[in-house]
C-alpha cells in the first residue's frame, strides 16, 4: 500500500471514526512525550496491559494512535471532588 492510499483511508477500523494514519501515529518516544509520562511507562503498560492503551506494531516498530491516547487520556479524568 502506498502512502497515498493510506492517507485516504478514511475508517479502516470500521468504527466510524475519521482518521489520516500517516499524521495520526506515534512512535513510543512521541506517544510517552503526548501522554507526560515515560517510554518506560508505555513499554510496561505493552507487557502488563494495566492501562489498556491499544498500540500497533509492525514488524519491530510499535506506534500508538493519536485518538487511543485521547481515550486513554479521557479515561483518566477525574469527576468532582478533590484531586
Amino acid at each position: 500500500m502506498d502512502t497515498d492510499s493510506l492517507k485516504n483511508q478514511t475508517d479502516p477500523a470500521g468504527d466510524g471514526q475519521e482518521f489520516n494514519f500517516i499524521y495520526e501515529r506515534k512512535t513510543v518516544p512521541e506517544a510517552a512525550r503526548y501522554l507526560g509520562t515515560s517510554v518506560q511507562f508505555l513499554r510496561n503498560d505493552a507487557v502488563t496491559n494495566r492501562h489498556g492503551i491499544p498500540r500497533i506494531k509492525v514488524g519491530s516498530k510499535v506506534f500508538y494512535l493519536k485518538r487511543d491516547l485521547d481515550a486513554y487520556l479521557l479515561r483518566q479524568r477525574k469527576k468532582g471532588g478533590s484531586a
